[in-house]
């Protein structure tokens, strides 16, 4: 992502490709997630990456990769369950490795 003009705090981006990393844990609705901002992005004509991050403990690696690549990241969060010991391990993660810009996204309220 590369900064073209400043508006007082607010930039404007031009973005050749927008890196989205969608990470949180099992069975709380990542896939379906990055599949439906990829589709509503792309009707924009905009170039979108998602890169969809499993919660297996082995992938702490894939995640700190996806990281330092990602423009964005959304952590997404099963209202059922709340804040899990791994989505905080993974948020903190994210901003260890410098990730500004992070979502927190909270799915499945229609079940609680």
């Amino acid at each position: 992502m590369q900064s073209t003009e400043k508006y007082g705090r607010a930039r404007i981006y031009s973005m050749s490709v927008l890196s989205v990393l969608v990470c949180g844990a099992d069975a709380t609705g990542k896939t379906t997630l990055g599949a439906r901002l990829k589709d509503t992005v792309g009707r924009d004509q905009r170039h979108i990456e998602i890169v969809d991050v499993s919660d297996a403990k082995r992938s702490t690696i894939v995640l700190a990769t996806a990281a330092m690549a990602a423009d964005v990241a959304i952590i997404v969060v099963d209202a059922r369950s709340g804040l899990t010991d791994r989505v905080r391990y993974q948020s903190c993660m994210l901003l260890a490795l410098g990730l500004e810009r992070i979502v927190v996204a909270i799915n499945k309220m229609d079940l609680v």
